[in-house]
C-alpha cells in the first residue's frame, strides 16, 4: 500500500528545484513524500521576502495535512531562520497547530545535527547575500551552546530561483572556500543547493564532516519516523537523530 511505512509530507519554496531532486532517491519502499510550494511576496528586500513565506509555509502545512502525513517538513534554511533564535520552532509550532500534525523545519535538523556532531566551530557556505549569512551566523551560534562560525563563504545571489542554478562543482568549489584548518564541520546552507554528488568526497578530502540542507533535513525527517534511507551521502547517517 502508497505509504505503508509513513507519509511525509514537505513544504518547500515555490522556487526550489533542489530538495525534491536530491530527496526521491533516498526514499525506501513503502515511503512516500508529498510536496507543496510556499510562495513568498514579490518585496525586492530579501529579509522581508523570506520573513513572508511564513504565511505560504502555514498554508502548505494545511493542504499536506489533507494527505494524513505522519510529518510534514518545512524545507527552507532562511525561511526557518530570518527572524532570528527560536524561530525555527515557532514556525513549527505554528504550521503544526494549523495542520494538526508534526512539523520539523531545517533549521532545526541543522541545529541538530551540529549538536550530535559535537560542532564548535563551523565553516559556513551560503548561496545568500552577506547580510542573510550574518543572520544565520548569529543564529546557529545563539541557538547551539559553545559554537562559533569561524568562516564563512558566499555565492551572493538575491534572486531565489537563481540559486537552483548553482551546479554542484560550485556546490563544492564553496564549501572549498568556506573550509579552514579550524573548523570542525562544514555547513552547505540552503535547500536549493545541490550538494549530495559532493559531500562524500567533500568529506573525504577535507576531514571533516559536510553537512548540507538538505542532508540534515532528509536525516532528521527519518530519524524522527525511524526510517533508514535507501542511499543518501555523508557520515551525518552514522549518528542516530535525537532532538
Amino acid at each position: 500500500m502508497i505509504g505503508a511505512r509513513a507519509r511525509i509530507g514537505v513544504v518547500v519554496p515555490a522556487t526550489n528545484t533542489a530538495s525534491e531532486h536530491e530527496f526521491w532517491p533516498a526514499v525506501p519502499a513503502g515511503v512516500t513524500l508529498s510536496f507543496a510550494r510556499a510562495v513568498s511576496s514579490g518585496d525586492p528586500d530579501p529579509v522581508r521576502r523570506l520573513c513572508a513565506y511564513r504565511e505560504g509555509a502555514l498554508k502548505g502545512a494545511v493542504e499536506l495535512a489533507q494527505v494524513k502525513p505522519n510529518l510534514i517538513v518545512w524545507a527552507c534554511t532562511s525561511g526557518s531562520f530570518i527572524r532570528g533564535v527560536g524561530y525555527d520552532r515557532e514556525l513549527a509550532n505554528a504550521m503544526g497547530e494549523a495542520a494538526q500534525v508534526p512539523v520539523l523545519t531545517t533549521s532545526t535538523a541543522l541545529i541538530t545535527a551540529l549538536k550530535v556532531l559535537g560542532v564548535r566551530r563551523l565553516a559556513m557556505g551560503t548561496p545568500y547575500p552577506q547580510d542573510i549569512t550574518d543572520i544565520e551566523r548569529r543564529f546557529f551560534e545563539g541557538s547551539v551552546l559553545g559554537l562559533s562560525v569561524v568562516n564563512t563563504a558566499i555565492i551572493d545571489i538575491i534572486d531565489p530561483y537563481s540559486r537552483g542554478l548553482i551546479t554542484p562543482e560550485q556546490t563544492d568549489r564553496l564549501a572549498r572556500r568556506a573550509d579552514v584548518a579550524e573548523a570542525d564541520a562544514v555547513l552547505l546552507s540552503c535547500t536549493d543547493l545541490q550538494s549530495f554528488v559532493v559531500i562524500d568526497a567533500l568529506e573525504q578530502h577535507l576531514g571533516k564532516p559536510v553537512i548540507s540542507s538538505n542532508l540534515a533535513t532528509l536525516w532528521a525527517m527519518f530519524g524522527t519516523l525511524h526510517i533508514a534511507p535507501r542511499a543518501a551521502p555523508g557520515s551525518l547517517w552514522k549518528y542516530a537523530y535525537a532532538d
